[in-house]
Parts: C-alpha cells; sequence; structure tokens
C-alpha cells in the first residue's frame, strides 16, 4: 500500500508540476504579449505623430518654395526688363565705353617739350566698346545679377527653414 500511494504521490506531483508550467508559461507569454502590445500601441502612436508632423513640415515647406519660386520668377522678369533697358540707353548713347582706354597705363606717351596731355575730343570715339563688348558686359551683368538673386533665394529658403525649427 504504501508503493501505491507514493504512485499517487508521484502522479500527483507530475500532474501539478505539468500544470503549473502550463500556468505559469501562459501567465509569463500573456505577460509578455501583454508588454509587446503595449509598444507596439506606443510605437504606432509615436509613428503618427511623426507621420503628422513630416506632412506638416512638408506642407510649410512647399509654401516656402511656392513663395520663393514666385519672387525668383518676378525679380527675374524685373532683370529682363533692366538688360531691355540697359540695351536701350546704350544703343542710344552710341554704346559703352571704357574711360581709361585713352590712357597709358605704363608708355611715357608725353613729349619733353609739351606741358599738356595728348587728349582730344576727336578721341572719344577709340573710347567706344565694340558691339559684342558692349552686349557681352549687358549679359555679364545680368549674369551677375542672376547669381545674385539666386544666393539671396538660397539663402532666403535657409533663413526660413532656421526660423521654422
Amino acid at each position: 500500500m504504501m508503493l501505491a500511494d507514493i504512485k499517487m504521490i508521484s502522479i500527483s506531483f507530475l500532474i501539478g508540476s505539468v500544470t503549473s508550467f502550463y500556468f505559469t508559461s501562459r501567465y509569463k507569454d500573456a505577460v509578455w504579449q501583454g508588454i509587446i502590445n503595449e509598444q507596439k500601441i506606443e510605437a504606432a502612436r509615436i509613428l503618427q505623430e511623426s507621420t503628422e508632423n513630416v506632412i506638416r513640415v512638408e506642407r510649410e515647406q512647399n509654401e516656402i518654395r511656392s513663395r520663393l519660386e514666385v519672387a525668383h520668377a518676378q525679380s527675374q522678369k524685373k532683370m529682363d526688363n533692366i538688360l531691355v533697358i540697359n540695351r536701350t540707353i546704350s544703343r542710344a548713347l552710341g554704346g559703352l565705353r571704357d574711360p581709361g582706354a585713352s590712357r597709358t597705363s605704363c608708355k611715357n606717351t608725353m613729349s619733353s617739350t609739351s606741358s599738356t596731355p595728348r587728349t582730344s575730343i576727336n578721341e572719344a570715339p577709340r573710347n567706344r566698346l565694340s558691339n559684342e563688348a558692349t552686349e557681352f558686359l549687358l549679359e555679364f551683368a545680368r549674369d551677375a545679377d542672376r547669381a545674385s538673386e539666386y544666393a539671396k533665394v538660397c539663402h532666403d529658403w535657409s533663413r526660413s527653414i532656421e526660423r521654422k525649427k
């Protein structure tokens, strides 16, 4: 009879151990699943907030970009109009002139007997630049204005982004 009692105790202990392991395992899995679900909910909330923030920033950037593009296009038109006006004025005045063309840089063109420089009214046409040189300089000035305007737009863009942070 004692052997039967030991068998019963062993079987009861075995059933108790397996049942205890099963329920402990289920409890542990449920706790971990709960933690994982909380993390998923938190991650979804953070993702949603980040997505909304990205959309808001993109909208702001698009508004800034649109405003700066319009301003840039208007300034380009203004520069084109200035070029037309400069061409008209240049043609009306007979072209651009180089005031330093009649000066000698390193040559001594003064005679030792003369006390006046060798400039006269008849030399003025030599100071005029060719049509090609005039056009080159006018285009070069417009290109410089465009580069300046581009730098200004880039600066405005970076300043607007800086303000939004």
